[in-house]
């Protein structure tokens, strides 16, 4: 009986363990996709803007000189 504790005491400390591990892993997925979905918005932002600045510039009377 008291084995029979002391290895019931034993898997529940290694089972406590990987749990807080499976938390830490859940917390880094977390913020990975969050970063991921960052990343997706500023590349949206950034293609949307550069398509903007062509068609501004394709409204100039004037094209700018390049300078050499």
């Amino acid at each position: 009986e008291i084995h029979a504790a002391d290895i019931n005491a034993r898997v529940q400390s290694e089972i406590d363990e990987i749990t807080r591990q499976m938390i830490d892993v859940e917390a880094q997925l977390f913020a990975a996709q969050n970063a991921n979905n960052e990343v997706t918005m500023l590349q949206e932002e950034l293609a949307m803007l550069q398509s903007e600045r062509r068609a501004k510039r394709g409204s100039l009377v004037f094209l700018p000189i390049k300078k050499s």
